[in-house]
Parts: C-alpha cells; structure tokens; sequence
C-alpha cells in the first residue's frame, strides 16, 4: 500500500476564549475540537442549541488536502487505485446571545477499477446496496453545506435550528451505465429548558 497525504491547514487570527475564563490563547484556539469536546457536554447531540456551550468565541480553519492510494488490501467494493482532492471550511462566530457554526466543503476522487458498489451516500446501517460487479472507473463529487444556530432567550431557555445539504455524483464517462446523484438535505429545530445547573431537557 502505497499513500501519499498532503494538507494545508489555515487558522484565522481571530480570538477565541474559553467561557468564564477569558483565556484568548492561540494553543486554546488550534486545540479547539479537543477543548469543545471536554468542556461541552452537549458536544456532538443532534439537538442545534448544542452549539451554545461551545467555548469559542470566534474561529475560521480552512484546509485542503489531497490523497493517492494504490494497493490490492482492500474492501471488495473500493477501488484498489484512488485519487482525489478535498477542501473545506468551518467556522464559529458568537454573538452575544446567538452562536452561529458551520461550514462548506467540496470533495472530487477518482476510483479505477472499482465494482460491487454504485451507490452514493450509502447508509452504514442498511446491508442492501444497488451492487454492480463489472469494475469501472468511477468520479465522485460532493458538495456539503452545513450550518447551526442557537440563541438564549433567556439563562434557562434556548432554541436553535440546523441545516445539512448534502449532494453528489457519481458517473463514469465511458460506460453506458446512468449517472448516479444523490442529495440530502436535513432541517432539524431544537429547543432546550435548564431546569436546574445540573438537569436540562431538551427535544430536537
């Protein structure tokens, strides 16, 4: 197996600070996904007001990076040849009451010889996919838009929304066989009520 990885990574030089503690330090704001992930417990919920425990006041990260693999260890249904390209964005940005998070990123990959899977935005959980076992040279394009918001109407209540657009193609120019698109777009509100400083409940 062979891979080569290369990535760019840009840290805006905007502040960030940890809430209570004012600490404005450029480490804090590099270890920011470490930092959010211990000292918000609502880290990762589905629920949008999560992104008001996070203890960042304002961050911008831009990367981009590009991957080639060769080699015969692999899944039956990826390709034993790849290359592609991926950049993205993301940010956070508070503002008094309200938090906004979110980010953009743009995917395109290259797979030779790859079959037994045809399907676009496969779902992990379901064991049945459109299967295919003539190998082709697939191209990939994803573009992902994602964002969330939260805002405290008061020290015990807040509310949020959050929105995913998730689309993509997957074709092979020589082949007789159709495209395959695919796109999801996810829209969830979310409330949360702090009934005491240690119990909260909340509904997305």
């Amino acid at each position: 197996m062979q891979k080569l990885l290369a990535s760019i990574a840009l840290l805006s030089p905007f502040s960030a600070s940890a809430g209570g503690e004012g600490d404005n330090s450029v480490v804090r704001q590099m270890q920011y996904s470490d930092f959010n992930y211990v000292h918000n417990l609502e880290y990762g919920s589905l629920n949008p007001v999560s992104a008001s425990g996070i203890p960042i006041n304002e961050l911008a990260v831009i990367s981009a990076g590009y991957n080639w693999r060769q080699g015969d260890y692999h899944r039956i249904d990826d390709s034993g040849h790849s290359n592609g390209l991926s950049v993205d964005a993301y940010g956070i940005k508070r503002l008094d009451r309200v938090v906004f998070e979110g980010g953009l990123a743009y995917f395109n990959q290259n797979d030779r010889s790859r079959c037994w899977n045809s399907s676009l935005f496969q779902n992990k959980l379901n064991p049945f996919i459109l299967a295919d076992s003539e190998p082709s040279d697939y191209n990939t394009e994803r573009f992902r838009v994602n964002g969330r918001m939260s805002y405290n109407v008061s020290n015990v209540f807040r509310f949020g929304i959050n929105a995913d657009y998730n689309v993509g193609v997957m074709s092979d120019e020589s082949d007789p066989r159709l495209e395959t698109k695919g796109m999801r777009f996810i829209i969830n509100p979310g409330v949360q009520w702090d009934v005491t400083t240690a119990f909260s409940v909340g509904a997305t």
